[in-house]
């Protein structure tokens, strides 16, 4: 045996400690607690009328389960009568100025609306992450960015995917997609 395997054979019963990581992590990390399993996300009481349309939504256009609800929660925090100052309107913030045809205002429009336009972002980049930031900042914006032209991506966008992602990260969809590998 090595003086490696002797150290850690000698160390076995010591507790470790990771300042920084609080009680908890410690305890688990020593065997004294058992991990439990983080709670997932929940959305506010005002989503519910509006859940079976953003799973409907996503599963028409191929997104993974709960994207959608991500993002419309990012969007307007489900309230249906959401303005931004840069004039997004409704639940899914969509721009009239940028999307004349669609009824922002209307729940079910905005919502299958957005769906279907974020697919078309998914497919366009080939990933979520970057759906997301041109569904955020604008494709034009992110072409910009991804040709150079613009040096720095706001960091409300970073942000903005990060967050929508985080809520969702490795959950599958009855089609088997996940945010964790390319959407195809």
């Amino acid at each position: 045996m090595g003086n490696i395997e002797k150290a850690f054979e000698q160390n076995m019963d010591k507790r470790v400690e990771f300042p920084d990581y609080g009680k908890e992590f410690n305890a688990i990390v020593n065997g004294l607690q058992t991990p439990i399993e983080a709670p997932s996300f929940q959305y506010p009481a005002r989503a519910n009328p509006y859940l079976d349309m953003t799973s409907d939504a996503g599963r028409k256009y191929g997104l993974p389960d709960g994207l959608m609800d991500s993002l419309i929660f990012q969007e307007s925090s489900f309230n249906p009568k959401a303005k931004s100052k840069a004039g997004a309107i409704g639940l899914a913030q969509i721009v009239p100025k940028w999307h004349p045809d669609v009824d922002p205002t209307d729940p079910e429009t905005s919502i299958y609306y957005s769906a279907k336009y974020l697919r078309k972002l998914i497919d366009r980049y080939g990933n979520a992450e970057d759906g997301l930031r041109a569904y955020n900042w604008g494709m034009g914006n992110l072409d910009k960015y991804k040709r150079g032209e613009i040096k720095k991506m706001p960091k409300e966008t970073r942000e903005y995917s990060n967050k929508i992602l985080s809520r969702i990260r490795g959950k599958k969809s009855k089609s088997g997609s996940s945010v964790d590998k390319p959407l195809k």
